[in-house]
């Protein structure tokens, strides 16, 4: 087995099992709403810290879902030309794409989002509300999601190359 074919399987599974894992987040995040709405209409004391946990606990659910998205080619693309195409042309299409758009975002949000997040750690960023729930790990998070969605990018390109030279998914 090549270093690329170990590497591909390696972050695969690596962006499967965090995939895996994140789902219970929704879970969470449902259980909180109905507990807003049970507090809000139900008692009428609505809480004052269960909006940011939700959207933290959901930012959180939504950018580390990010690489198993993307292994799952559950991405948005406009399709109205691209379902047209051959594999081997939508392989193509997906390398170039790749390699000119996504990689080059990706680090780029990875270098200069670390510079924002390093800030917002240090002085240990918090809501506005009068609660001052801590959101400098969100932007910690955010860096990481797209850390890994350069790692998990270079898995799909090594699979691209597999199949263009090939013609099959695996490896030639």
């Amino acid at each position: 087995m090549s270093v690329a074919s170990k590497y591909q399987r390696g972050m695969d599974s690596l962006s499967s099992h965090m995939g895996n894992g994140l789902k219970y987040f929704a879970l969470v995040v449902c259980l909180l709403l109905i507990f807003e709405v049970l507090s809000r209409r139900v008692f009428s004391r609505p809480t004052d810290w269960n909006f940011f946990v939700t959207k933290q606990i959901f930012g959180t659910y939504f950018i580390l879902m990010a690489p198993y998205g993307l292994l799952n080619n559950v991405n948005i693309r406009i399709d109205v030309l691209y379902d047209r195409f051959s594999e081997r042309v939508k392989a193509w299409l997906d390398l170039i794409g790749m390699l000119v758009i996504f990689l080059p975002l990706c680090a780029i949000v990875v270098i200069y989002g670390s510079e924002y997040a390093w800030g917002a750690v240090k002085v240990r960023e918090c809501t506005p509300s009068t609660l001052q729930l801590p959101t400098y790990h969100m932007k910690c998070f955010f860096v990481l999601s797209f850390f890994l969605l350069f790692w998990q990018g270079i898995s799909e390109i090594i699979k691209k190359v597999w199949f263009i030279r090939s013609g099959a998914g695996g490896e030639s």
